[in-house]
């Protein structure tokens, strides 16, 4: 997390490679860091492991990982939930309140 999400944003664009860099991060909202894929694609990322082939298609807006049907089901089979980084406070509030990047990132909606 060296630069933090807003850090690899603005780096990217001081470099001019806003349309030329794509980042993918769960959860996260996508700034000015280019091409962005968050929680719009349904937590699939905590299956990923290192070596995963994965392409992203700036034209087509898509992003797909290289593997069968069956390996992702393998996968989401063995997948639990981590536990939540912060269980009390403000910020287990925020997180338990906050909605998805795509939707504004509001956290009234549920009110």
């Amino acid at each position: 997390e060296g630069l933090g999400h807003q850090g690899f944003g603005a780096a990217v664009e001081g470099l001019g490679m806003q349309d030329h860099v794509a980042r993918a991060r769960e959860g996260e909202d996508g700034g000015g860091d280019g091409r962005h894929a968050g929680r719009e694609e349904e937590g699939r990322f905590g299956i990923l492991e290192d070596g995963d082939e994965i392409e992203i298609n700036a034209v087509d807006n898509r992003i797909s990982v290289n593997l069968s049907d069956a390996e992702i089901a393998a996968r989401k089979a063995k997948w639990v939930r981590p536990e939540p980084r912060y269980k009390y406070g403000v910020l287990a509030k925020y997180a338990k309140l906050v909605t998805s990047a795509s939707e504004g990132a509001v956290t009234d909606k549920y009110l």
